[in-house]
This record gives structure tokens, C-alpha cells and sequence, in this order.
């Protein structure tokens, strides 16, 4: 455990892209530089300001200073609060307080607008230093900033604390951090930032340096600056500082009942919204043949099958409009827009591969439910598929391979996976989700289906944590079954032991391959 704990402040504990970006916009506007997507601006947040221009607009020392204060100008009136804490940011800083953890802010902004920040966000309390830039030193670097940070926060001068540069041969490095050891805890002080220039600053002072992935460093940076380590995302970053796991904490915190009915609120709710649908369309149906419509009762009674599909189709509508109201409430899977667009990146790449382990899993886990008879088990599963099958190839291919797999996905990844998920470890979370989604389909060849096509689902949506990824297994698998088995091409290929090994190797080299690509990354 850290006693000590220094934050970055722009991308690590607040993201603050739309202010500087489009401040950045305004002052290279005026220096003739013109940025085609604001995104390339990203390399602004973090480092000193003169620096950026400077290194990656080819701007001289003159330039660099009126730029900076075009940039200013806009930005402490307006892009100061373009501003938020990444979504559980606050949290973690109670906590860290909570356990007697000193914190402080090393920014490179300048100090009036970290004061200001500080203040808007509500958060001075959790801080015994809050350290901004001279804004008479334009070209001040991390390093002044995090060696006068330190001078405050341990109450002795700058000159008696001991540095190195990060390039110093290292038996010189080793006596410099023996001298620096005599001086300050090293040891139990963190400088947690997302940039390369407060991993450098950290190790020239010989503290350990957290880099945060969510923030604004190009990819990669973070591993050639030689961070001590890497978070992912606040649980991650929690579990470094603390050397505690964030789902024990969270769990610690809650009393079990409540923390209970916040998990199966949604199921709950799915349930009651869906059979209460059913409930009001079959008793509209039911009185209107039995009035207005009475002549239209036999045709009714026929397809029975089929207004029941299509009485389905309607409350997994409602549900779904419902629950991504719900699931839009929920605090986000990802920590920042940059991890979205990361994973986003790595889902395009394995989109093909993703589909083709979904469709031969799905092969697999149906020929294996058929040789192994497990049919024999359900005396509700005919019924159930007859009714599914009673209506036509596009309506089934709508409702159960689109309309279906947004409402379940929604209901058993978005919300109940990811509640399930804060409070108790990734397996226990997986397979906790896994089984309540093979229950829900109430009967015994669905089960077994529903929970190790769930089981493998929540697996890569964690891995992925993009809700686009189950959405796309969920619905390449109904898809392809729901076709096969409407075309009887099902029972003649897969379903046969040749077949069933066919897609069980298939599934397990896409798998492997999916596997290796994430573990390497």
C-alpha cells in the first residue's frame, strides 16, 4: 500500500479533452495552423503547454508564448469548464482518504486553474497539496512541478530533495537513490498520471510511476516510458494503490440484502414487465375475439403459435426501451471515451473472428445437446420450439436474431453482469450471469445452451467490455440456428457426431485464436 499518492490531473483524474482541444483549436487557428479532427489535439492534454506546441507544431519560442496565450485567454473563462471527473474518480479518493493516504495534485496548469478545478469539482478536501504551474515559466517541466509538489507535501526545501536523470548510467542512479531513500519514503510514494512525462518525472525522483490507460497517451507510451505500472481503469488503479482487490472493498461496503436485490432488480423487472405485457395483449386478443372480432376466433385459435411470437416480439420492444434507458443510468463499463475508442479498434479487428467463434460454437453446443439427448430431459422444449418455428423465415430471423438478443443482452450483460461484476470477482460474475440466463429460458436443452453460449459471452464482453460484442454473438447465433433448423439443414449436418466434432474444433481454434490475440495485447 502507497502512503503517499500524486495525481496528474488532466486526463488522469478528470477528462478534460472538449476544453483544452478546442482552446487548442482557437490558438493554432491564429498561428495559421489548422487541425483537421479535433482528436489530434489529444496530444495537448498533460504535458506543458509550450512543450506541445513546441514538439508537435513546429512552433518557435515566440510563437509558443502568444499561443499559450491565446490558448489561455479562452480557456480560463470557458474551457476550464469543459471538464469532468471520470465517472468513479470521486469514490476512489474517499477511499484512498479513508485509509489515511496522502494525496496531492502535480499538474502542469496553471495553479489558479487547478485552484479553480479543484473547487468546481468539489474535491480540495481529499487533497493536503494541490500544485499547479508558474504561469511566469512557461517552459516549467513535470519535473520542476512533481520536485516542488514534493517539497510541500513533506514540509522540507527543493534543494534537499535528490534527483536523477532517467539517462545517468545506473550504478550512479543506485547511489542517487540511496541519497534520495535517506531524504523521503520513496518507496511508498505513487505519481499516477497518463502520460510519458509523469512516468519520467516519477523515476528521475525514484518513486513508482501508475500510469493510467484510460487517459490521453498515444498507444504504447506508457510501456516505452517504463511505468512501474499500468491500470486499465479505476478498479484496476484501486487495486495497485491499495494492494486490495476493488471488488472486495465494494462488496465490504455493502449490506448483502441490498446488494442482492441491486443485482436482481433488472431480472425482477424483465420478468415483470414481460409477462405483464403477454398478460394485457392476451387479454386484449381474448375479448376482442370473443367480441367485435368473434368471427375471426377460428383464424385466431390456428395461429395461436404465431400470435404468441409476435405478442413476444412487442414486450421485448418495451423491454428493450426500458432497460437502455436503465442501462444508459448505469455507470459506464469503460472509465473514458479513449478506452471506448480503443476497444473499439480491437472489435473491428476481431469482428470476422469473433462471428466465426460464435456461429461454431453455437454448432458445437447443439449437436453435443443432440447426441447427448438431453431433450429427453424437457418435455417443454418441443412446444417451445414449435412455437418459435411457426412463423416465417424473415419475422423469426427479426425477432430472435435481432429483437431478442438486444433485449436479453441489455438485461443479462448490461445491467445484471455488470452489477454482479462490481461487487464479486470476474468468475464468480461470469458464471453468476451465465446461469441466471440459462434459467431464464425455462427449460433443460435451452439451459444448458443459454449458459455456456452465456458463460463464453460474458468471457469476451469483459475482455472487450463493449456491449456491441454479446450483441453480436448473441445475434450471429440465433441467426444461423434459427435458418439451419428452418431449412432442416441442421439435423442433417451438425447434429450427426462427425458434425458436432467438426464445429467443436472449429470453435475451439477461433477460441484459442481470440485468446491469444487478447492475452498477447
Amino acid at each position: 500500500m502507497y502512503r503517499y499518492v500524486l495525481f496528474d490531473l488532466d486526463g488522469t483524474l478528470s477528462d478534460s479533452k472538449e476544453g483544452i482541444v478546442k482552446s487548442g483549436q482557437v490558438a493554432l487557428h491564429e498561428m495559421g495552423v489548422e487541425v483537421s479532427h479535433p482528436d489530434e489535439l489529444e496530444c495537448l492534454i498533460g504535458p506543458p503547454l509550450a512543450e506541445s506546441f513546441r514538439d508537435f507544431y513546429g512552433l518557435n519560442e515566440e510563437q509558443c508564448e502568444e499561443a499559450i496565450r491565446i490558448f489561455r485567454d479562452r480557456y480560463v473563462s470557458i474551457g476550464i469548464y469543459e471538464n469532468e471527473l471520470y465517472p468513479g474518480m470521486r469514490q476512489l479518493l474517499e477511499d484512498l482518504k479513508e485509509r489515511g493516504v496522502k494525496l496531492a495534485v502535480a499538474s502542469s496548469k496553471p495553479q489558479s486553474s487547478v485552484d479553480r478545478l479543484m473547487k468546481y469539482f468539489d474535491i480540495a478536501q481529499f487533497f493536503d497539496v494541490a500544485m499547479g504551474g508558474d504561469p511566469a515559466r512557461p517552459h516549467q517541466t513535470k519535473q520542476e512541478v512533481l520536485l516542488e509538489t514534493l517539497a510541500k507535501l513533506f514540509g522540507i526545501r527543493e534543494d534537499k530533495i535528490v534527483s536523477a536523470p532517467v539517462d545517468l548510467p545506473e550504478e550512479e542512479r543506485i547511489e542517487a537513490q540511496k541519497r534520495a531513500a535517506r531524504i523521503l519514503p520513496v518507496r511508498e510514494i505513487a505519481m499516477v498520471g497518463d502520460r510519458k512525462f509523469d512516468m519520467i518525472a516519477a523515476r528521475e525522483f525514484f518513486i513508482d510511476g501508475i500510469g493510467v490507460e484510460y487517459g490521453y497517451a498515444p498507444e504504447g507510451e506508457l510501456e516505452e516510458s517504463k511505468a512501474t505500472c499500468i491500470a486499465t481503469d479505476l478498479d484496476d488503479l484501486y487495486e495497485i494503490l491499495t494492494g486490495e482487490k476493488a471488488t472486495i472493498h465494494h462488496g465490504a461496503k455493502v449490506p448483502a440484502l441490498r446488494k442482492s436485490l441491486r443485482i436482481l432488480m433488472p431480472v425482477v423487472v424483465f420478468f415483470v414487465i414481460t409477462q405483464l405485457c403477454l398478460f394485457l395483449m392476451s387479454s386484449v386478443i381474448t375479448l376482442l375475439a370473443g367480441g367485435p372480432l368473434q368471427s375471426l376466433a377460428p383464424f385466431i385459435a390456428a395461429n395461436s403459435g404465431k400470435i404468441a411470437v409476435y405478442s413476444q416480439a412487442v414486450a421485448s420492444m418495451i423491454c428493450a426501451v426500458v432497460f437502455y434507458r436503465i442501462y444508459r443510468g448505469e455507470p459506464p463499463a469503460l472509465t473514458s471515451r479513449v478506452l471506448r475508442r480503443r476497444a473499439m479498434v480491437r472489435f473491428r479487428k476481431h469482428l470476422v473472428l469473433i462471428i466465426l467463434f460464435s456461429a461454431s460454437l453455437a454448432l458445437f453446443l447443439n449437436g453435443a445437446i443432440s447426441y447427448l439427448q438431453i431433450v429427453l430431459y424437457s418435455n417443454v422444449y418441443d412446444e417451445v420450439s414449435r412455437v418459435q418455428y411457426s412463423v416465417s423465415l424473415a419475422s423469426g430471423l427479426l425477432i430472435f436474431g435481432i429483437i431478442k438478443p438486444i433485449e436479453e443482452e441489455l438485461v443479462f450483460r448490461g445491467l445484471l453482469y455488470n452489477r454482479m461484476r462490481y461487487y464479486f470477482p470476474k468468475p464468480v460474475a461470469i458464471l453468476g450471469a451465465a446461469l441466471f440466463f440459462g434459467a431464464y429460458h425455462g427449460n433443460m436443452v435451452q439451459f444448458v445452451y443459454a449458459f455456456f453460449m452465456g458463460t463464453a459471452i460474458c468471457y469476451l464482453y469483459e475482455r472487450f467490455r463493449l456491449l456491441e460484442v454479446p450483441l453480436l454473438m448473441h445475434a450471429t447465433a440465433n441467426i444461423l440456428i434459427y435458418t439451419m433448423s428452418s431449412a432442416g439443414v441442421l439435423e442433417k449436418t451438425f447434429l450427426s457426431p462427425a458434425g458436432c466434432a467438426c464445429s467443436f474444433i472449429l470453435s475451439l481454434s477461433f477460441g484459442l485464436i481470440l485468446w491469444r490475440s487478447m492475452k498477447k495485447r
